[in-house]
């Protein structure tokens, strides 16, 4: 199956959009859409670590999510496996989708387009899944890129303040 894919340019330097993606403080500010608050659990960004967070609507539904981290390379890349979780952080089936997949690999690569701007490009991909997950998937690439690209936007507002 072809991966999702989408990139971004932030009129900054590599290692700040980089610090917005690798530092707590930072992460919070931005990881979640504007109509949503979050909670973060768990921030332990490493190779292993774990990112665990809800985030809630205005009428308080929450929504349990799960990062674990894979490799790390300073201003350059981050890969993570992304899931659905419970508030303990066990992984489980995303609440809109009996067949959307438990797991899915995420890499995001940290481009300097000048000494002032950075491109980064996220790919991801289903993993451990099955033929109908990778279908739900892939059928909801749109969905994805209409979520990501609303992150994103929170990105950008972060790095200009």
């Amino acid at each position: 199956m072809k991966p999702f894919e989408i990139s971004r340019s932030f009129p900054n330097p590599k290692n700040q959009v980089f610090e917005a993606w690798s530092q707590v403080q930072n992460f919070r500010k931005w990881w979640c859409p504007p109509e949503f608050s979050i909670h973060i659990k768990e921030f332990d960004f490493k190779k292993g670590g774990v990112f665990h967070y809800n985030i809630s609507s205005l009428d308080g539904w929450p929504l349990w999510g799960k990062f674990v981290y894979g490799d790390i390379i300073e201003n350059e890349s981050i890969e993570f496996i992304t899931s659905f979780s419970d508030e303990n952080g066990n992984i489980v089936q995303a609440p809109f989708s009996d067949t959307w997949p438990l797991k899915v690999l995420v890499k995001i690569l940290f481009n300097e387009i000048s000494t002032h701007e950075t491109q980064i490009h996220l790919t991801s991909s289903p993993i451990e899944s099955n033929e109908e997950e990778e279908l739900t998937y892939e059928s909801n690439f749109e969905n994805l890129k209409t979520g990501l690209s609303g992150t994103l936007n929170q990105l950008k507002i972060f790095l200009e303040s």
